[in-house]
Parts: structure tokens; C-alpha cells; sequence
């Protein structure tokens, strides 16, 4: 609810009329407490919505100072004009009997409300044509009012993206005691018994189905995220995160898969990332082609390798270029050939463009050190680059990255004849800055109406 406080000063208005700003909606009956009756029963000419607000016995009059809350449905981006306009009315009878109603007074709050989005709410996914593949949603959770959110809604930009419960896929990334459920259209996920979301930074990985072809028009085509509480009220929201736009329509692959020999902590472990290319890729370094592949672990991983052996192709055979096929930073040297400065939990395999990398299945094996502990967000990004200087999964020159789910300590080891675990494409857009949406819980207080509301 929005929480109207009004000084009423020496009017007695038996009515109130609020004009809502442009694109805000309120639902029929926009009452929010037993002391006051809430309407919505006309639009104005410009389509926007009045409330009309009464007392609950017919006749008695809003005195003094009042705060009066009431229920409306927040646009998903902030409009133009924010002002919330107040008149009040008094009921009055003519000598005949007839009765009318005066205005005796006005308010204006040209400032309204400013939305915000749900924080650092981010979608990553990998924007290959018809893929069916991760799709992860990281946001930040904050308690509002002690309330915490219990269940995530996800919204696609429209029907060609079909968001899945996957089970190869479906897994609450950042803590690994707890299980998510899933049902679908829309796809809303719940904490396993009932529990809530907890305060701080979260991440879901779900399925998703790609389009075919790529969107007609890129702009405005968004995911929308929503925090709903145990009585589906929205706590928080971002309803303007960017769809990714599409790799080259040439370059088509499956998800990649992750294996390992040990997750104990402080342990040494062979880990094995997988990735099945469904088309070729030609001969040549154009911007549509693939010059490298990225590797970036968790935090607190960190890799063993010192020298380009230490990287093995154990499937298939991917060309390498001949000078500086595999890039990596080194704790002992100075500077980084990966730009950023020296971080162990990356590695680069330089393509030889010269040759064609034929369909099939390629897999990376080399040792890493597993934390101590897991961080919260737990995942590996596999990036094909169409340059060779990539040095993040972020990177302009990525053309899809995939983000894999990574395992738990002590979890069962994945040996490299099975399937791992499953993984999907990454690419990152962080959010817009505008964004709320469906009916929300503002809690904020539209304080003294400037001017106050003026006696007649």
C-alpha cells in the first residue's frame, strides 16, 4: 500500500479525489484498512485513474492530520509526469432538500514516488539460436517491512522464449541445502518447506528455449523479475532487464558439461568442461567466428597449471594457434596476458583461425584447487570469443558464453565418461535503472501535501 498523509488544517472534506500520475492503476477496490472505503470509479480524459475516498460510515468527515492507505498497481517504468493530485469535497444540502458536493479544498505532490528496481537484479543466458539451455537470474533480496521474499516470478519478453523447469538445470545456485520447486506459465520458483529468500545476494539457474530466429526489433524486449511474499504481494521487482541479443546464426552448440575428480576441500581436482559444437566453424578470424575460448572458475578457485601441457584436449581435437595457444596468469609473474591483472581462475585457449573446427565434442581437462569453502555464486563460464584478446565472460567480443552450475563440496564425484553437470550460456546485461511493477508494496510515505489541503 502507499500511505496518503494529509493535513486537512480547518476543511472537512466527506470525500476525497485522488488523480493518480499517468500509466499508475489501482484495482476496483483499492481499500487497504477498515477505517476508509477506497474506489476506483472513473478515469480521466487522459486515461488516467481518480481513487474516490470516503469514511466508512456515509457523511463523516476526514479532521486534522490522517494517514490513509490505499492499494495501487505501480507502472513498470517511471512516467513522466509524477504528481499525485488531492481535491476534497463536503456534502451539502440546498434549501430545496437537494444535495451536492463543494469543493472545499486541494493538494498537490508533483515529486510522487520513485521507483526502484530490485538490486543488482542481473539474467544471463546464452543467446544461441534454438538452444535449450541455463538461464540464470541473480538479485539481491532486502527485508521490507520484516517481510522476505518467499517465491520468484520470471517473465519471458514473449512467447518465443519459453522459460523451463528443467531438471537437468534447475538448481538454487548460491546455497546448496536448500531446493527449489518450480511450476511453469509463468515459471515461479518457491524454497523447498516453505522458506524464504534470504537477505543478501541470490542466484537461481533454471531451463530456457531459445527463438529460432533472432527478435525482429532487439529494443524493448525485456525479462522481468518479481519477489512475491506468501501472499503473492510484489516486496520487489525489476521489469526492464534486456533480452541478449542473439549469437551468429552459424554458430549452434549444445550445453556445456563440467566433470571433476575430487570436491574436497583444499583438494586438488581434474576438472573436465565440455562443449558439443552442432555446426562448424570456418576457416577465418571475421567478427562472426570464434578466436579463443574462455575459462573462468568460482572465487576461491584457482588453477594449477604451468604450461600449455598442463591443458589436454581429452575429445576431440581443437586447433590451436601455434604462439601462445594457452593463456594463463602465473602467481609468480609480473603482469597478466589476460588483461585485468593476475587472476588464477582464468584460462584462454587460442584458435588457430587457419583451420576449420569440425561438429563434434570437444573437452578440456586441467587441475585446479578447490576453497575451503564454496562462494555463494557458485558457477563456471565456458565464453567463445571472436577475439583472441577476451579476458572475462563479459568481454565486447564475447559472442556466447555459458555458465555451468558448479558442485558442492564433498559432493560425488563426475568422472569423465558421464554426463556432469549440465550448463547453459551467459552473456550479462546488468539492469535498468527504471523498473517496478504489478501491484506493489511501496513503503514509502507521501508526506504533507504541498500545499496542504486549503480551507475554502
Amino acid at each position: 500500500p502507499v500511505s496518503l498523509t494529509l493535513n486537512f488544517g480547518p476543511a472537512t472534506p466527506d470525500l476525497l479525489r485522488v488523480l493518480l500520475p499517468p500509466t499508475y492503476k489501482a484495482p476496483e477496490n483499492c481499500t487497504a484498512t477498515n477505517s476508509i472505503l477506497c474506489k476506483t470509479l472513473a478515469t480521466s480524459t487522459g486515461g488516467q485513474t481518480f481513487l474516490h475516498i470516503t469514511q466508512p460510515n456515509q457523511g463523516d468527515a476526514f479532521k486534522g492530520n490522517v494517514a490513509i492507505p490505499v492499494v495501487i498497481k505501480s507502472p513498470e517504468v517511471q512516467p513522466a509526469s509524477q504528481a499525485w493530485m488531492l481535491e476534497g469535497f463536503k456534502t451539502v444540502t440546498s434549501v430545496g432538500g437537494g444535495r451536492s458536493q463543494e469543493q472545499v479544498g486541494w493538494a498537490q505532490y508533483p515529486t510522487g514516488l520513485l521507483l526502484t528496481p530490485a538490486r543488482n537484479a542481473v539474467v544471463q543466458y546464452g543467446a544461441v539460436l534454438q538452444a535449450t539451455t541455463i538461464f540464470m537470474a541473480s538479485f539481491d533480496v532486502v527485508s521490507r517491512s520484516g517481510k522476505l521474499p518467499g517465491s520468484l516470478k520470471l517473465l519471458a519478453p514473449s512467447s518465443r522464449y519459453r522459460l523451463l523447469c528443467d531438471s537437468r538445470f534447475l538448481a538454487f545456485a548460491s546455497s546448496s541445502n536448500n531446493t527449489l520447486e518450480c511450476t511453469e506459465e509463468p515459471l515461479k520458483l518457491n524454497l523447498k518447506g516453505g522458506k524464504t529468500f534470504p537477505v543478501g545476494g541470490n542466484t537461481v539457474l533454471l531451463g530456457i528455449k531459445l527463438p529460432s530466429s533472432p527478435p525482429q526489433v532487439q529494443q524493448g524486449q525485456f525479462f522481468k523479475i518479481l519477489l512475491l511474499d506468501s501472499s503473492d504481494t510484489v516486496l520487489d521487482s525489476d521489469m526492464q532487464l534486456p533480452s541478449l541479443p542473439m549469437a551468429p546464426a552459424q554458430l549452434r552448440t549444445e550445453q556445456p558439461t563440467l566433470a571433476w575428480s575430487s570436491s574436497k576441500a583444499n583438494s586438488q581436482s581434474t576438472t573436465t568442461v565440455c562443449l558439443r559444437l552442432m555446426r562448424s566453424l570456418p576457416v577465418g578470424t571475421d567478427s562472426s567466428s570464434v578466436a579463443a575460448v574462455l575459462f573462468v572458475m568460482p572465487q576461491g578457485f584457482r588453477h594449477m597449471i604451468t604450461s600449455a601441457q598442463d591443458v589436454q584436449d581429452t575429445e576431440g581435437s581443437f586447433p590451436r594457434a601455434p604462439d601462445s595457444p594457452v593463456q594463463y596468469d602465473d602467481s609468480g609473474a609480473d603482469g597478466s596476458p589476460l588483461d585485468g591483472g593476475a587472476d588464477l581462475r582464468r584460462v584462454r585457449i587460442a584458435r588457430d583461425a587457419s583451420k576449420r573446427v569440425s561438429t563434434g565434442k570437444y573437452c578440456w581437462s586441467f587441475q585446479v584447487t578447490v576453497p575451503a569453502q564454496m562462494p555463494r555464486e557458485n558457477v563456471w563460464r565456458l565464453a567463445l570469443c571472436s577475439a583472441a584478446t577476451c579476458s572475462t565472460a563479459r568481454d565486447a567480443s564475447v559472442a556466447a558464453a555459458f555458465v555451468i552450475r558448479g558442485f558442492a563440496l564433498d559432493e560425488a564425484a563426475a568422472s569423465l565418461g558421464e554426463e556432469g553437470i549440465a550448463a547453459g550460456a551467459f552473456r550479462q546485461h546488468h539492469l535498468s535503472i527504471l523498473a517496478a511493477g504489478t501491484t506493489l508494496l511501496l513503503p514509502l510515505v507521501l508526506h504533507t501535501l504541498v500545499p496542504p489541503l486549503l480551507g475554502a
